[in-house]
């Protein structure tokens, strides 16, 4: 996850509970469950939207 946690550029100015909150995402994604990471991950408001910039910045173009 520190490479995708890299690219997001406002990190640094999340409050501290948003990284307190992300650091629970991390935490749960090195877990035996996946569901407890994606629960996190989708109750984060702040870091759902990052990832989905990226993923939409990331995506290459439909093959014609």
């Amino acid at each position: 996850m520190a490479p995708m946690l890299a690219c997001i550029p406002d990190l640094g100015q999340w409050s501290a509970r948003e990284k307190h909150l992300l650091a629970r995402i991390v935490r749960a994604k090195g877990s035996r469950r996946e569901r407890d990471y994606a629960l996190l991950a989708s109750r984060h408001q702040r870091f759902r939207a990052a990832v989905e910039q990226l993923a939409n910045e990331t995506t290459p173009p439909a093959a014609e």
